[in-house]
């Protein structure tokens, strides 16, 4: 497998854990499980009580590996089922990254990736992110998404159809936030600067 797959995977589980589901804030986590491949929405879902600390457990100790598949395999030994099923889910998303023919599309999936390596380390150094600074990231995510050529878009809408989904959610909402400004609301200013500033971490081409 390639590194592509764990800093993915890294992007889910710590999303995941800034909007648990079945909390307040399940609403916000919505908007960005819509971003993520289906293979690894479907791969987290329904994770028992035991599951949940041995992938944790797994990807603490990610530095220790040396690629991929070991990492699977120490999965495997502490959680067979679990370690299969995230294999499986894993391997199909793998074939649909090496399927993309546009560099553009893969330089989108990569930078998506890394923001998932910096997530990552920030919630390995304890700091959380909050709803203000996950939307910063879905704004980035945005910006750097319109600045893809048409085929590199149209490519990435039909291998990953949930990106799409996610775009069109950013742009309602950014949508919303400018009337409510033009209206007295003033929610459009703080949008307008969020898309202007982009975001610190990284998401440019």
């Amino acid at each position: 497998m390639s590194k592509l797959l764990l800093l993915v995977l890294s992007l889910l589980f710590f999303i995941t854990s800034a909007f648990p589901f079945g909390e307040p804030q399940a609403g916000g986590f919505q908007k960005f499980k819509n971003l993520l491949p289906r293979e690894l929405v479907e791969a987290y879902s329904n994770l028992s009580q035991k599951d949940q600390p041995d992938l944790k457990d797994v990807f603490r100790n990610h530095q220790n590996y040396r690629n991929e598949q070991e990492m699977v395999n120490a999965l495997k030994m502490k959680n067979p089922a679990l370690g299969a099923r995230m294999e499986r889910r894993l391997m199909a998303l793998k074939q649909k990254i090496d399927g993309l023919s546009s560099e553009e599309a893969k330089g989108f999936i990569q930078n998506l990736i890394s923001t998932g390596r910096q997530i990552y380390a920030q919630r390995l150094n304890g700091q959380q992110m909050d709803q203000s600074q996950l939307r910063q990231v879905g704004m980035g995510i945005a910006m750097h998404y319109r600045s893809l050529p048409p085929y590199a878009q149209q490519e990435l809408q039909s291998t990953f159809p949930q990106i799409f989904q996610f775009m069109r959610q950013m742009r309602e909402q950014r949508l919303r936030s400018m009337m409510g400004g033009f209206f007295g609301g003033g929610g459009g200013i703080g949008m307008g600067q969020g898309m202007g500033q982009g975001m610190g971490m990284g998401m440019g081409k």
